[in-house]
C-alpha cells in the first residue's frame, strides 16, 4: 500500500509563466499581429523575443503562417534580410559608444564581432565577406587532324625506319644507296 496523493491531472501554472495567447486568429488579428513581427523583426528583434511578448502568436504559429502563405513566408525573408541593416547600424552604435568611454573597449569589440557576423548572414552580398568569382579563362582549342601513317602501295619501308618508292632506289645519309637484303 502506498500513502500517494491524488494527482491532478494539469497543472496550473501563474500567469507570469507564458504569456496570454489568443485561441483563435481572426484575420484582421493576424494581420496586426504579423505587420507587429516584421517590424520587431526588422528593428533587429528575435522571434523568440517577439512571441515571449503578451498578445503575440506562438512560435509554431508563425511558422505555421509561413509554411502555409508564399507572399508571407517572403515578406519574413525581406524583414530578415533587413534586419542585417539594423545590426550593421548597431555596430556603429557600440563603436561610437566605446569611443566614448561608455563602454569597454572589450566587451564592445565581443559586440561588434557578433553584430558583423549577423550582418554578414542576414545580408551577404551588402556585409558579406567579398569573393570574387569573376575569372578569366582562355582556353587554347586545337583543331584535330587525322593523318593516315599507313604506307602507300606504291613505298617500300626500309630498316632505318624511312620509306622509299619501290621504283626507286633507297638512299643512305651518305647519299650512297642502301643495299637491302632480300
Amino acid at each position: 500500500m502506498t500513502d500517494a496523493t491524488p494527482q491532478p491531472d494539469r497543472i496550473d501554472l501563474p500567469d507570469h509563466a507564458a504569456p496570454k495567447r489568443p485561441r483563435v486568429w481572426t484575420p484582421e488579428r493576424r494581420a496586426e499581429a504579423w505587420e507587429r513581427l516584421l517590424q520587431h523583426i526588422t528593428d533587429g528583434g528575435s522571434l523568440d523575443a517577439f512571441c515571449a511578448l503578451p498578445d503575440t502568436p506562438s512560435k509554431p504559429t508563425v511558422y505555421e503562417w509561413i509554411r502555409g502563405d508564399a507572399s508571407l513566408a517572403n515578406e519574413y525573408a525581406r524583414a530578415r534580410e533587413m534586419q542585417g541593416d539594423s545590426y550593421a547600424d548597431q555596430v556603429a552604435d557600440a563603436a561610437k559608444k566605446v569611443l566614448d568611454g561608455k563602454l569597454d573597449a572589450q566587451a564592445g569589440r565581443t559586440a561588434i564581432d557578433a553584430l558583423k557576423w549577423l550582418a554578414a548572414k542576414r545580408k551577404p552580398k551588402v556585409y558579406g565577406d567579398r569573393i570574387d568569382v569573376n575569372a578569366n579563362v582562355n582556353a587554347n582549342v586545337a583543331v584535330g587532324w587525322v593523318i593516315d601513317l599507313s604506307a602507300p602501295a606504291d613505298v617500300t619501308p626500309v630498316l632505318d625506319g624511312t620509306a622509299v618508292r619501290a621504283d626507286q632506289p633507297a638512299i643512305g645519309q651518305d647519299g650512297t644507296p642502301d643495299v637491302v637484303a632480300e
